[in-house]
């Protein structure tokens, strides 16, 4: 690399260089040529060929130069046309995860292809925004074997936060703003792309063995309901029946009392009288429940013949 810098700096240098040497040879060896061809015919003559070779040298040299440039430009100008193309990519990629809230297998692994893109062409600075956004699409991926994983509106908004950032720090690669946006602005338009994202709190309720429910209580008393009608259930029977990715989540539906750590018992409905007693041990039911997955719950159960009633 350094090699390379160095020879780019020398090159104009070279190129000086003929002029500098015709400069000094009619300094030293044409003065005498001239005192002897005199002001007649001859010298003019000669005035007017040593002229001509000054004005060759220079247009050559001018011309070289002209044309680095004009290669120059057309190198930079491709180059940014093709830093927009993998830009405006990375970013309507990742504005359908935010929009559909929703991240399947296919998506990082075309995010990740667009990661090789943008190391073709983006900055260290841009690569590295970038590399936050895919961070934390993939680590909420791979925090469960469910395909699709379902984004809350938390999610959400961390992956638009840094989207942002990495959309502005595109903006300084491509050199349409001279300095970054200071921290306070920031803050300030990412709540507001916060509000644009986050759903509208949803207070709808379920009839269920006539009773009405909220999500999670729904989820609760469905489970509830079939293993009481299902005496000898093990976990692992309860589980196959409600599977884990239904939740979307790394909790599951229903999980073991024992196995359900102190700082994610609150994801859980985990008072004495909210216990679930199975054959093989005490379970507990998930209480994280939305507008994003309480669908596919519903539809999962009324395959299994549950019948459930929004009211």
């Amino acid at each position: 690399m350094n090699n390379k810098i160095n020879n780019s700096k020398l090159k104009p240098i070279l190129a000086l260089l003929p002029i500098v040497i015709i400069g000094i040879a009619t300094y030293m060896g044409f003065t005498p040529l001239f005192e002897l061809a005199g002001s007649g015919i001859a010298g003019r003559v000669l005035a007017s060929s040593v002229g001509a070779i000054f004005v060759m040298v220079v247009t050559m040299f001018l011309l070289n130069k002209q044309t680095e440039v004009d290669q120059k430009n057309k190198k930079t100008q491709k180059i940014f046309e093709e830093k927009v193309i993998v830009y405006k990519k990375m970013l309507g990629k990742t504005g359908e995860i935010i929009a559909d809230a929703k991240i399947t297998g296919e998506e990082t692994n075309h995010l990740s292809f667009l990661m090789t893109e943008l190391q073709l062409v983006g900055s260290d600075k841009t690569i590295a925004a970038f590399g936050e956004v895919l961070t934390l699409i993939i680590e909420k991926y791979q925090s469960t074997d469910a395909d699709p994983v379902i984004l809350n509106d938390g999610d959400k908004g961390l992956v638009l936060r840094a989207l942002a950032r990495f959309s502005l720090q595109s903006r300084l690669d491509l050199g349409i703003e001279d300095a970054e946006i200071n921290e306070v602005s920031f803050n300030k338009i990412s709540e507001i792309m916060q509000q644009g994202i986050t759903r509208k709190r949803d207070y709808s309720k379920y009839l269920f063995e006539e009773k009405k429910y909220g999500k999670a209580r729904l989820v609760e008393a469905v489970v509830r309901s079939w293993s009481d009608k299902n005496v000898g259930l093990t976990l692992a029977q309860l589980q196959k029946l409600f599977p884990a990715k239904i939740q979307g989540k790394t909790y599951g539906i229903v999980e073991n009392l024992d196995n359900v750590h102190e700082k994610i018992s609150k994801r859980y409905f985990t008072k004495e009288n909210e216990i679930i007693v199975l054959a093989d041990c005490r379970a507990v039911v998930c209480s994280q429940w939305g507008t994003g997955n309480i669908v596919g719950f519903l539809n999962h159960v009324k395959e299994m013949g549950i019948v459930i009633k929004q009211v």
